[in-house]
């Protein structure tokens, strides 16, 4: 019998996450890859995989178009919690 994983879901864009969540058991899907593409959506993905743990994991990303004066580095925490460190070396912790 295969094992199904939904490798490439916007999950922090469905309306009624519940029915989702529960039909994409009903169809057998055994985890799902939830992607994230903006910090916003990245830490929605990250309180999705800490509620819904051993079903939904995250994976984040920055859009492709993304200038060089605006990238950070931002280190996603447990919990919603990130770290935004910047060019100069100093970072700041956020919720």
């Amino acid at each position: 019998m295969y094992r199904l994983i939904d490798t490439h879901a916007h999950l922090d864009e469905m309306e009624d996450l519940d029915r989702v969540l529960a039909e994409a058991r009903e169809g057998g899907l055994v985890a799902i890859v939830a992607v994230g593409s903006d910090l916003e959506s990245n830490k929605k993905v990250l309180q999705l995989a800490t509620l819904h743990g051993k079903f939904v994991y995250p994976a984040h990303g920055l859009p492709r178009n993304i200038s060089e004066g605006q990238r950070k580095r931002v280190y996603l925490k447990p919990g919603g919690r990130y770290e935004v460190a910047t060019r100069r070396g100093g970072s700041e912790e956020r919720e």
